[in-house]
């Protein structure tokens, strides 16, 4: 009998395999890798709320790193999926996080009044704690 087609196996049959392949820099078991995992992985991006014209750059970032960290993945840790799943939604939050910060939230930021250190409204009185008075006491009183 015929061994069964890859992309046809269960993804978590032969994972840590190809996951062991790439990080000896095999190319073919990255492309493989990536073969079984793209649906899955990009579902997972969308789960993460990144927009949908985001989720191939987010896919080509996470794939990026599961290429170099493929080293550091370890089967008796977690599985090749949650792994690599982890992977694509932490992208996907940095994307998400650096799309936040553009440049006109950042301008409008700066545009709000600043006040100065001197300003009462900014001052906050409370009591000192009993190591800050211990320390105010060895101080020399002035004349």
């Amino acid at each position: 009998m015929a061994c069964p087609h890859p992309a046809r196996q269960a993804p978590g049959d032969t994972l840590p395999e190809l996951l062991a392949r790439v990080s000896r820099g095999d190319a073919r078991a990255f492309s493989a890798l990536h073969m079984l995992t793209r649906g899955r992985l990009r579902r997972t991006a969308l789960a993460a709320r990144a927009p949908p014209h985001e989720i191939e750059d987010i896919l080509q970032d996470a794939y990026l790193k599961i290429w170099r960290n493929a080293c550091r993945f370890d089967a008796e840790r977690a599985p090749a999926m949650a792994w690599m799943s982890t992977i694509v939604r932490n992208t996907a939050i940095d994307h998400l996080r650096i799309r936040r910060l553009s440049t006109d939230e950042f301008g409008s930021w700066r545009r709000r009044p600043r006040r100065s250190c001197c300003d009462p409204g900014r001052l906050l009185i409370s009591r000192p704690s009993s190591g800050r008075r211990d320390r105010f006491a060895k101080w020399p009183q002035a004349s």
